[in-house]
This record gives structure tokens, C-alpha cells and sequence, in this order.
């Protein structure tokens, strides 16, 4: 398998540095290490998203009042004369810089400055190395410091990768390396969808710029309320821009040769990170923790929600579906594995397990146990 089809599709506004996305797997109920991450690096499973150089700041240290007392501090060269100082150190200092994120665009401005590399094109190196530098008069220390980021869409595949480690610990080497084999393919086909998912979320965010000009037309040329504004806004979507959005959809689906079954199989997978599908509970439980819950709120609490409810969008787009985030996590029908504990949707009327090979086996050979003893008894 070529590693480059491991490369995950990333989002500049939603990548994370390291620390802040062990942060984020924490918050959504996963438990990793900056050591367990780099591990899932050194063995090709999960690797970051990008690397980037901080870049080297200079400072100079001087001797000057401030706020009424004297002392030594740092600051930049340029405002060295603005404090007067009555000595200055004759080095020069450096520390690393920061990143200005927020925007869409702000890795552009590394990416120019060549500050970017992908840790998936490159030869795996220890995470030992400080990532940054705080006032040394050494600038070689500082030039080589950078922060990994993850994008935060790689929590489902740490998702999918932890589920299949539960079992590493009764497996043989070769079977291991058959699981890692599997992981791979899963994710390979993953980054796929999330490729896809991304370019659907933009038309998403196109829709809702199309409504917000809408809104403000309303608001400048016509005299209505807040309900009136809602139900014109309503209207013109169905009649003006879900046509035009239509077309742009199909044109998606066809570019990345999805079908719709497929999408409906992918919303499934994601709806199994879920939080209700994450404890085994009974659909018809889900249901009445579900019932009172307000929409708006249930696509807020998780970000696999925003999902799902982005794969709704587009799904009405070309079906008119018109489904709810809590029509699809109260209605799906899932199972357990009773091997690895996995929550799966069954492909075939009796399937017990959730098809890993491993698991299919297990289950066989504990069939014919149990068909040993009855037929000693």
C-alpha cells in the first residue's frame, strides 16, 4: 500500500496542535498520550497532519525603566530607543514564533515562507525534540523548532484504530500485522469519504452565506418580522438556491464517485462515534433520552453531529430526504460485537459479528466449542 493514501484531507481552521488535540480526543471521550500519538506515527497508522516551522524572532535585552522601576527585560529591536535604556546587551536573543490562527487562510503565509511540510512524505524521527525555544542567544537552537498539527476530523480515525487495538494483546505478531494491514485499508477509505465530506461541508457553508445576503435584503429593503423573514427565506431557498445548489451536489457526487447508498453507510459509521453508540444501550433507550432534546443543541454537543446533520444537508439536496440529526442517531439499528465489543450495522440478515476477520474466526471457534460439549453431554 502506497503511505501517501494515508494523507488525511485537512482543514487550516480546524487543525490542532498536538497538546490541544489530545485535548480534544480527551473531551470527546478518547484518552491518548503525545507518546501514544507518536507511537501510531512510528508505526504509519496515524500520521500528523502537517508540520510547521515556528520561525525565529529576535530580541534584544536591555536595561531601562519600567513602570517606575529599573530592571533588565526584553523587546524588540525597533523599540530598543523608544526605552531609553542606560545599557544593552550586546547579543542578540531569539525565541520561537507563535502561530496567528483563526482564519481559513493562515497557514498560507508558512506555506509561502516554505514553513510546511507532511510528516506523511517524510522519514519518521523522535518526538523527543523541543517544539520550541524561549530566549537563547543561540539562533541554530530556535531555527529547527515546529508543532505538529492533527486536523480535528482524526478523531474518527483514532476512533477505529483504538477499537482494533483492544484485541492487539491476545494476537500473535503476524495477526498484528494482519490488524495493521486492516486499519490502513479502513482508513484509506475513510480519508476518502472525509475528502468528500469536506467539499459538502463547503457547500453547506455557501448555502448559508446565500441566506445571510438574503436576510439582509429582507431587512433593507422590506419592513417584516422576524417570523415573515423566516418563512420568505424558506420559501426562496426551495424555489431559488436548493436548485442551484442541486446541481452543484451532483456535480460533487460525480467528482468523487459516491453513490447515495454509500453516503448512507458512511453516516452510519459516523454516527456510530456518536455518544449514545458508544455504551451499549438499546435503540429504544436512545429514544427517550432523545425525545426532549432540541436539535439545535444535539448538532452542538459533538462535532460528529455537525456531521451527520452537514450529510443530511447534502442528502436533501439530491433526495429531498429531509431528516433530522435525531431522526438518524434515534433510528439506527446497531449491534454489538460480542469479540471485540464494536458497535456495527449488520450487512446481512443473522450476522453476528462486525466482520473483522479475526473476529469472524473467534466466533467460529467458540460455535464449534460449544457444539463439542453438547455433543459430550
Amino acid at each position: 500500500m502506497d503511505k501517501n493514501s494515508l494523507k488525511i484531507p485537512f482543514r487550516p481552521l480546524y487543525l490542532l496542535s498536538t497538546g490541544r488535540f489530545i485535548s480534544y480526543c480527551r473531551d470527546n471521550g478518547v484518552f491518548v498520550s503525545k507518546k501514544f500519538l507518536e507511537e501510531l506515527h512510528k508505526d504509519g497508522l496515524l500520521y500528523p497532519a502537517v508540520k510547521v516551522y515556528r520561525g525565529v524572532v529576535k530580541f534584544r535585552k536591555i536595561y531601562a525603566k519600567f513602570q517606575g522601576k529599573k530592571e533588565w527585560r526584553f523587546v524588540c529591536p525597533k523599540d530598543v530607543k523608544k526605552f531609553k535604556p542606560t545599557k544593552i546587551d550586546k547579543k542578540t536573543w531569539y525565541i520561537s514564533g507563535g502561530f496567528l490562527m483563526g482564519k481559513e487562510d493562515w497557514l498560507d503565509w508558512y506555506i509561502k515562507k516554505k514553513m510546511v511540510e507532511y510528516p506523511i512524505s517524510q522519514k519518521f524521527t523522535s518526538w523527543d525534540k523541543k517544539t520550541s525555544e524561549y530566549f537563547t542567544n543561540k539562533s541554530s537552537i530556535v531555527e529547527d523548532c515546529y508543532e505538529l498539527f492533527y486536523e480535528k476530523l482524526q478523531l474518527i480515525a483514532l476512533k477505529i484504530i483504538i477499537e482494533r487495538m483492544r484485541i492487539w494483546k491476545i494476537l500473535d505478531k503476524s495477526q498484528k500485522e494482519q490488524s495493521k494491514k486492516w486499519i490502513k485499508k479502513k482508513l484509506v477509505k475513510l480519508y476518502d469519504f472525509l475528502e468528500f465530506y469536506i467539499e459538502i461541508e463547503k457547500l453547506y457553508n455557501k448555502s448559508v452565506d446565500l441566506k445571510y445576503k438574503k436576510m439582509r435584503e429582507y431587512h433593507e429593503k422590506y419592513n417584516l418580522t422576524e417570523k415573515q423573514k423566516k418563512e420568505w427565506l424558506e420559501k426562496d431557498f426551495k424555489n431559488d438556491f436548493k436548485p442551484i445548489l442541486k446541481i452543484t451536489a451532483e456535480e460533487i457526487l460525480k467528482k468523487y464517485k459516491f453513490k447515495l447508498t454509500s453516503i448512507k453507510d458512511w453516516r452510519i459509521l459516523i454516527t456510530q462515534q456518536n455518544i449514545f453508540h458508544e455504551t451499549p444501550r438499546s435503540s429504544s433507550c436512545i429514544k427517550i433520552y432523545l425525545k426532549g432534546m432540541d436539535e439545535k443543541f444535539l448538532i452542538k454537543a459533538e462535532d460528529v453531529n455537525y456531521i451527520i446533520y452537514i450529510i443530511n444537508f447534502f442528502m436533501d439536496l439530491l433526495t429531498n430526504e429531509n431528516l433530522t440529526v435525531k431522526q438518524i442517531i434515534g433510528n439506527l439499528p446497531i449491534k454489538y460485537c460480542p469479540i471485540c465489543g464494536v458497535a456495527f450495522k449488520p450487512k446481512r440478515k443473522g450476522q453476528i459479528t462486525c466482520g473483522y476477520p479475526y473476529c469472524v474466526n473467534e466466533n467460529k471457534n467458540k460455535l464449534k466449542k460449544q457444539k463439542r460439549k453438547l455433543s459430550n453431554t
